[in-house]
């Protein structure tokens, strides 16, 4: 959702344009962010980055060095959960894939959440806990320039989520329903073709 309003503003996806140069080299995970990351942005040109970076130190210090306006959206753990086992659900490369097929659902569900990856410290409910958890406190202690948006927020008060964003982005109110009438058409398209 976001993305689809920051496309709509008229930003580009630095992943996602033959004008923008993405360098995700170098990353110890796909949703961690780099120096190289940042120095790739132009100046004076509507650009952003999508990812779902972890908390670590590294990620933080980066963050912090370039300053950029960060939109953090957070999501009803439960929910997170639920969405996530959906995805596994369809994604037979996913590494839970092979493990949750052919279970009950419910005992699938409950797998999803508490098998670990040979890799990870954490089962998948302990890693989104923490992830939310450690941002928020870092947050809390730090002066970025961020703005925090809940996902329950937009499905409640689409034209007030969006609102927000525009305040953050120093974008004209006015283009509230406008957005509104853009996100309602574009999640017509998704149904429409089975999304």
């Amino acid at each position: 959702i976001i993305e689809n309003i920051l496309d709509y503003l008229g930003y580009i996806g630095q992943d996602k344009s033959c004008l923008r140069i993405f360098d995700n080299r170098s990353l110890e995970h796909d949703h961690n962010v780099s120096n190289n990351m940042f120095k790739k942005i132009p100046n004076n040109k509507f650009t952003y980055i999508k990812t779902h970076s972890h908390y670590d130190q590294k990620n933080y210090k980066i963050i912090k060095k370039f300053k950029p306006k960060v939109i953090i959206s957070l999501r009803n753990l439960k929910d997170t959960m639920i969405s996530r086992y959906l995805h596994i659900m369809v994604e037979k490369n996913h590494w839970q894939y092979k493990y949750l097929i052919g279970l009950e659902p419910a005992e699938s569900f409950k797998k999803s959440m508490t098998i670990k990856d040979v890799n990870d410290n954490y089962s998948p409910l302990e890693y989104f806990y923490y992830w939310l958890l450690n941002w928020k406190k870092e947050l809390k202690q730090n002066k970025f320039n961020y703005i925090t948006l809940n996902y329950e927020e937009f499905e409640n008060d689409k034209k007030n989520y969006i609102s927000k964003i525009l305040n953050f982005l120093n974008f004209d109110q006015n283009l509230v329903d406008e957005i509104s009438t853009y996100l309602e058409k574009e999640q017509e398209k998704l149904k429409r073709n089975g999304l």
